[in-house]
């Protein structure tokens, strides 16, 4: 675990280890869950570094943070844990904008590509599910490409 130094003009971070075992790189700003959510041979892999690219509402308990970098497949590489993460990926969806309006629309969950993430979760259903959470710092207008924005995540 590596914990950014305090300094007065930078957010603190946390940052951590993990090795990439989707079939796919993580690009940087991806979200991250540890493997052992879905399939019994998961759990049996689960050592705490092993990730998977976030697809699912129901993998947020086990989120584990966005990556800071590209990490390839079966590569390893640091994911954000918890603070200011300046790029998260958003999912590419028309006509939509991930806003900032609502408490509601500040919690952001799995988009429709593997490692994106879209506005809709509410605040009771994520703090209920995990007290993990991925909230959105800023209006994106998610509808023309591959966006990205800052958000602040807590995964520890």
């Amino acid at each position: 675990m590596q914990v950014q130094r305090l300094n007065r003009t930078d957010p603190e971070k946390v940052y951590i280890v993990t090795k990439n075992v989707s079939a796919t790189v993580a690009t940087a700003g991806s979200a991250m869950r540890y493997v052992g959510v879905h399939a019994a041979a998961e759990i049996g892999s689960n050592d705490g570094v092993n990730t998977h690219l976030l697809t699912a509402l129901t993998e947020m308990p086990m989120l584990a943070g966005i990556s800071v970098e590209d990490i390839a497949s079966n590569g390893y590489g640091r994911l954000q844990s918890w603070g200011y993460c300046d790029t998260a990926l958003f999912s590419f969806e028309a006509d939509k904008t991930v806003g900032i309006v609502t408490v509601s629309e500040t919690f952001l969950t799995p988009g429709g590509a593997s490692g994106t993430l879209t506005s809709g979760m509410t605040e009771e259903l994520n703090v209920s599910a995990s007290f993990k959470y991925i909230q959105n710092m800023d209006t994106v207008n998610i509808s023309g490409g591959a966006p990205s924005g800052p958000v602040f995540i807590r995964a520890i």
